[in-house]
């Protein structure tokens, strides 16, 4: 993750420039910042290091968005890397959505515990009244059918997403969706208690 994301930040143009002017050699890492007569950098932390220290003189700012966290080596490894860059004042910020078991599981980690005190927004379900006018238009649907097909998802956006993939490769048939996921669930049920 941290090579992915210097490798990002190199290849955008207008921050090449910032990097090539504050003499970055990220040529170890194969990024094509390569500047004649400096060592290339053969870390990656002091690499996103020094990458962030030339932004942050410039007036730039990182986002780095995460998408459906989990606690694995690799996530341990980035937002521990991204606790030294906060600590040295760099101008990042991370966004992480994930399962609230996931997160949980991440900011308990031994080494990681800095993300009791990040900010943390619990978002609750969907509004079912913005889902249903959703499906509505998309589905041409009367309020009452898109208000069902609503009511399905419970508000959880997968639910919300799936539910209209289903329907929209279904020619807008919901229902028939719900009978072939309810004989798939039949089905998988019987099989596990054979």
């Amino acid at each position: 993750m941290l090579k992915e994301l210097a490798a990002t930040l190199a290849s955008r143009d207008a921050l090449a420039q910032i990097f090539k002017s504050a003499k970055i050699n990220l040529s170890f890492f194969g990024m094509g910042l390569e500047i004649s007569g400096v060592p290339p950098i053969t870390d990656v932390e002091v690499a996103l290091q020094r990458m962030l220290e030339a932004l942050k003189k410039k007036g730039r700012r990182v986002l780095i968005e995460i998408d459906e966290v989990t606690n694995t080596q690799t996530v341990r490894e980035f937002v521990s890397a991204f606790q030294i860059f906060i600590r040295h004042d760099l101008p990042v910020f991370l966004l992480m959505t994930g399962l609230y078991e996931n997160i949980y599981e991440l900011q308990n980690a031994k080494t990681l515990n800095f993300l009791y005190r990040a900010p943390k927004i619990a978002l609750g379900p969907l509004n079912i009244g913005a889902i249903a006018s959703n499906y509505a238009t998309i589905f041409q649907k009367n309020r009452e059918e898109a208000m069902q097909m609503a009511a399905l998802t419970d508000g959880y956006s997968f639910a919300f997403q799936t539910l209209g993939y289903l329907t929209w490769n279904a020619d807008g048939d919901y229902v028939s969706v719900m009978v072939c996921q309810m004989i798939l669930l039949h089905q998988e049920l019987r099989g596990n208690s054979e």
